[in-house]
């Protein structure tokens, strides 16, 4: 991708308009899908206070579902063009080569992919991974509001707002809303995890991931097991 006349003097206006209100203000792009343009976009503007992409497993990884991580390792690839600028990945969710794709939240599945992709992406320098969550009403298929609980779809299966939601319509939480329930409390400091026997020293083996935190302060260690595989 090339960025245009038109983008570069806007993306320029824009930035001298909104520094000339604060210098603290950050200002940066390209906020893109897939991963997209990222090297491009630093190159045309180096001096960006940081680079934007959003990106899920269906955008790469569904010709090689078995590559567990296709996903996280995409996101380190993109990391390495932003260099040394302040890296965000703006959304991402746990859709998958699945036939269940709209509903996986619902799911063992998005736990255990939300646990392992953030224990591999702890280390990757990221100043953002943000979770892309919306409500069990809004139905991106039609473009509006459904109340799936009024069509008797509890869990919005096989629907697009399904795919975005933490709980059902009803308030309950789903597991991908369990899985960031339990890393809030995790501790402050990631503690080295090794799997005897496995030669895993990064807390990775196949389908199984494990990560360990404790608190720079003191107190015990929490440990975070999954075992995750996509649906299909």
């Amino acid at each position: 991708m090339s960025f245009g006349d038109t983008y570069i003097q806007l993306f320029n206006t824009s930035r001298s308009a909104l520094k000339a209100v604060s210098p603290k203000l950050r200002v940066g792009g390209p906020a893109t899908m897939e991963l997209r343009s990222v090297a491009e976009f630093l190159s045309a503007f180096p001096d960006a206070d940081f680079a934007s992409t959003h990106t899920y497993p269906t955008d790469y990884c569904n010709s090689d579902p078995a590559n567990l991580d296709c996903f996280t390792d995409g996101i380190v690839a993109a990391k390495k063009q932003a260099k040394d600028t302040p890296f965000l990945i703006t959304e991402y969710s746990c859709g998958w080569k699945n036939s269940a794709i709209h509903g996986g939240e619902s799911t063992s599945y998005s736990a255990s992919f939300a646990l392992r992709t953030i224990a591999a992406l702890a280390d990757a320098g990221l100043e953002a991974l943000s979770w892309w969550t919306f409500s069990m009403l809004f139905d991106e298929d039609s473009g509006g509001v459904v109340n799936h609980a009024v069509t008797g779809n509890e869990f919005g299966q096989n629907k697009s707002g399904a795919d975005a939601a933490w709980q059902t319509v009803s308030g309950v939480p789903l597991p991908s809303y369990r899985a960031f329930q339990l890393l809030k409390d995790a501790g402050d400091t990631r503690l080295p995890v090794a799997i005897a026997g496995r030669n895993a020293t990064d807390g990775v083996d196949t389908t199984l991931s494990i990560f360990a935190t404790s608190n720079i302060s003191g107190g015990g260690a929490k440990i975070f097991l999954s075992n995750f595989r996509p649906d299909d």
